[in-house]
This record gives C-alpha cells, structure tokens and sequence, in this order.
C-alpha cells in the first residue's frame, strides 16, 4: 500500500518512508540486525529488514551466496558461469535442506494465472498464493534476485512481501518457489487515469519511462497495469516489481553500491 510519504525516509518500507538518516547504516560498516541470525550487508541496514521479511531460507540462502558474487567475473559480462555456479550452490543446499521442490507437484495446485516470469497458484491459505518465479527474466544472477526481487521489493513494498519457500528447476530453467500475499483489490487501469504520475511524485519517484520510476537512490521498473493494484479505498498496492539500487552504472545520477561504501 502506498500512504502518501517520501521514499527515502527511514520506516518500514517505501511507501511508509525512508531516509536512514541518509543511510545512517550503509553496507561495509558491519552492520548487525540483532533481529537476524545472519550477516549480510548488502544493502543498508534498514533495507536488510526486507531480506528478513523474506523469511529464514531467504536470508540462508542470500549468506550462502554472499561469498560468491562474482564481481570481477560479472564486471566482464561474464554473467553466465556465476549465475550457473550459484544455481548450483543452491540446488546443493536446497536438496540438503528439504527445499528443493518437484514444480510439477506444485502445478497440482489450483491455477490463478501467468505472467512473464512467475505462474501463480492458489496457497491452501485464502490469504496467500504461491508463486513460481524464473529470475533469468529481469535478474542476472540468482543472487540478484534475492536482493531486489525479494529482498529490496520487501523492503520497499512490506504488503506484498515475498517469503521465499525454496527452489526447483524445469525446462525452462532454474526457479525460486515464493510465498506471496493475496491483495484483495483490483488491477489498476492506468490508462483510464491520469493520477499514477502524481501519486508516483508523491513518494519521491520521477518518471524515467512509462513503467519505470526513479529517484537517487533506487529504479523501479515493470510497474505496468498488471503490476498494480488498487482497493476500494484507493490504496495502491505493488505486486511484481523490480526494484534495484540507483549505483553510478545505471547512468541515472545514482551512488548507491551493493555491499560496499
């Protein structure tokens, strides 16, 4: 949900504030989360608090991959065998870990509908639904999936977080099983409006292009009409988006850094 606050002022999520003080607690000041039993310093620590938002296997499973980023490779464009090389750490721990998931299994379950990259199936639980995500899609790494995907979106959006349930594979490739609020509400017709770029605004986000939003320090993109909800109290709620820090390679005035400053 969307109250009408800056991003960038420090609270629980995007629409509810942020500032850190101006990041009082950026990545590289070994920062601790005395909430959490792992230390990852990826994004700033008020951020964090979405990656524990994501539950235990999402925070294991970000300290697992936190020594293998690849940065020299990825700086290369060698994006390919690091992303290979962490599918496989994953699958390794997930198999040990009983969290590795026959998707065929989770096709059983009642169908809600498909997207780009997630298929989206009905919880057990009215109040959830789960989702079969492919982070090849928007991500370069699965690594870069746990930070946005789940664990920046989290941060920034804390009513659609994500729980992430465990992962499997098909032929399409390898997959992350994620836990999602059902949001009670009906997709936005942005078209049929014309207060989306000013509600935008209100948080601190300037339009770069019509599904995409930005300010110093993050990019906001699919925020297309499938993306976007609304209640009968005019609420705005943000299902699948992807979020990333504004670092100086997006080339939009951005200084933010993963996991270092």
């Amino acid at each position: 949900m969307i109250p009408n606050n800056n991003i960038g002022k420090e609270n629980s999520g995007l629409m509810t504030g942020i500032d850190n003080e101006k990041y009082l607690n950026r990545p590289g000041d070994r920062q601790i989360n005395k909430n959490s039993d792992y230390e990852v310093n990826r994004l700033s620590l008020a951020e964090e608090e979405g990656r524990r938002r994501g539950g235990r296997r999402n925070e294991e499973a970000s300290a697992l991959l936190s020594g293998e980023t690849g940065t020299d490779e990825i700086k290369r464009g060698n994006f390919e065998a690091v992303a290979k090389r962490q599918e496989q750490t994953l699958e390794n721990w997930a198999r040990k870990e009983g969290v590795w998931f026959d998707i065929d299994r989770i096709r059983e379950q009642p169908f809600i509908g498909r997207g780009e990259e997630a298929s989206v199936y009905e919880a057990g639980d009215p109040a959830y639904v789960n989702k079969v995500m492919f982070y090849q899609v928007f991500s370069d790494t699965p690594l870069s999936f746990l930070d946005n995907r789940i664990s920046l979106h989290n941060y920034l959006f804390p009513d659609t977080a994500y729980e992430l349930l465990g992962f499997g594979r098909t032929q399409r490739g390898f997959a992350f099983v994620l836990k999602q609020p059902h949001i009670n509400a009906s997709f936005f017709n942005r078209a049929a409006s014309s207060d989306f770029g000013d509600e935008m605004k209100k948080t601190g986000l300037e339009v770069m292009d019509e599904n995409t939003y930005f300010n110093e320090d993050y990019i906001i993109s699919d925020l297309h009409a499938g993306n976007v909800m609304k209640d009968r109290d005019g609420n705005l709620y943000f299902i699948d988006t992807v979020p990333v820090l504004n670092t100086p390679d997006e080339g939009y005035g951005g200084t933010r850094e993963y996991g270092r400053e």
